[in-house]
């Protein structure tokens, strides 16, 4: 099969990435022409900040109780005739103990209101748009490859799920059922119908078609996202009235099986380079991810005093996150595959290394603080230089026995080889005997590269 050509699937992920994203963007652009406080609303029912500045009494944390005398919860039944841009509204809210009463001005949505917005939330943005990015160019290279596929309808989801959102929720959400249904379907179909199935369908034909899509690809397709579609107009009002449940345990179906085909990957194509060195790829991207995301748990965990992430966080998240993407494409295009095995050892010094010199840091200036406090009563920033100094020290011999210690542990026949061939060098530097030498060189050959039969041919000198 040719995988620089267009066929079937490939205008199928086209068509389906064009239409999601068109959909989720007329939704949005709707939203954004509906009058609004510009006041966003956070989970528990409350106003959190003012996106479009508009001039009000309204503080944050404040919880809407009425409009125009209408009970907060009518609204969506009646809306009031004075919510039009350029008006003022009463608004009756909850602040503490209190109930006040007081004029809200409405405006309409501008680009400055939502370009606040997206900055707020922009590392999001950037992974969304990332992703799609990547999705677009592997499928450009690869349109016929179904991984490529499927990686650009991947891309267009979680590019979607993000635009969802571009226009915040805000109370003119709940006064327009149309703008209120949209988000709320839109987000639980793409998030739920969507993003699950097609990471399930990625296992299947990554990194080659699994007997399922081989054999019957349209029924797999439908079984993957027409079943819960089904089921919700056959049994309808059971589903309705449990669909937290149901809808974590479809998550937890849809990843119990993805599991189930990432480990039959694992165990058929143990014998093929080429489809490990692609599964070592995405390994590397799903390792970074997994071990970015416990990182960052732990941390909350044990720093719970600590309520906002820190700016240098985000970047950090950003660019882990980001790193999935590109090992996907990656494996997908077969670019520098084999480069794999270095970028994996370096990864892993590295971390390792940054995380003990971290360690050591952060200790020795806690001790030495502690211990210049007992002695003067007060700290003092010499601390902090000679932890510093210490860990410029310790860095070379540091980094070279972790190199040593991960070569002895994960790549053992490498590090054998490389000790093998430096023995052989001195060797060679006295010996004299050129039948000593083959021998041993013939020796080192059998050790290093383990082949089935080795011997040396040496040239015979003819005299002239």
């Amino acid at each position: 099969m040719n995988e620089t050509r267009l066929n079937r699937g490939s205008w199928i992920a086209l068509g389906a990435s064009i239409f999601l994203i068109i959909t989720v963007l007329m939704v949005g652009i709707y939203r954004y022409s509906l009058p609004t406080d510009g006041w966003i609303l956070i989970e528990d029912g409350g106003f959190s900040s003012n996106i479009l500045g508009l001039p009000s009494s309204i503080q944050a944390d404040d919880v809407p109780d009425s409009l125009e005398g209408l009970p907060i919860d009518d609204i969506i039944v009646t809306r009031p005739d004075t919510w039009l841009a350029g008006s003022t509204v009463q608004y009756t809210v909850l602040r503490g103990d209190q109930t006040v009463t007081m004029p809200v001005p409405i405006g309409n949505w501008n680009l400055a209101a939502l370009g606040k917005g997206i900055l707020t939330h922009w590392s999001g943005y950037l992974i969304g748009l990332f992703y799609f990015l990547v999705g677009a160019f592997v499928f450009i290279r690869r349109p016929g490859n179904l991984a490529a596929q499927v990686l650009l309808f991947l891309g267009a989801i979680q590019l979607s799920m993000n635009l969802i959102f571009i226009v915040p929720e805000t109370l003119v959400d709940r006064m327009y059922p149309l703008a209120m249904n949209a988000v709320a379907l839109l987000g639980y179909f793409i998030w739920g119908l969507l993003l699950f199935p097609t990471l399930l369908l990625l296992s299947l034909v990554f990194p080659r078609p699994k007997r399922p899509f081989r054999t019957h690809p349209l029924l797999t397709l439908g079984a993957l996202y027409l079943l819960l579609p089904v089921l919700i107009v056959l049994v309808g009002g059971p589903l309705a009235e449990n669909g937290p449940f149901i809808g974590f345990g479809l998550v937890a179906v849809y990843g119990l099986l993805t599991v189930v085909s990432v480990v039959h990957t694992l165990i058929t194509e143990r014998s093929d380079p080429v489809a490990r060195a692609q599964i070592r790829w995405v390994g590397l991207g799903v390792a970074l991810v997994a071990g970015w995301q416990f990182f960052s748990n732990t941390m909350g965990f044990i720093f719970p005093s600590i309520t906002t992430t820190p700016w240098w966080a985000n970047v950090i998240n950003a660019f882990i996150y980001l790193a999935l993407p590109i090992t996907i494409g990656i494996a997908i295009l077969r670019y520098r595959l084999w480069d794999i095995d270095f970028i994996i050892r370096k990864t892993l010094q590295y971390t390792l290394l940054t995380g003990l010199l971290a360690l050591f840091y952060f200790g020795s200036v806690i001790l030495l603080q502690n211990l210049f406090e007992s002695i003067s009563g007060q700290q003092s920033v010499i601390s902090i230089v000679i932890s510093t100094l210490f860990i410029a020290a310790l860095f070379a011999p540091l980094r070279r026995r972790i190199q040593v210690v991960i070569d002895r542990r994960f790549y053992r026949r490498k590090y054998d080889a490389q000790r093998i061939l430096a023995q052989y060098a001195l060797a060679a530097r006295d010996e004299v005997s050129l039948d000593a030498l083959s021998a041993e060189l013939t020796r080192v050959v059998q050790e290093s590269m383990q082949p089935e039969s080795a011997s040396i041919w040496l040239r015979q000198l003819q005299d002239h």
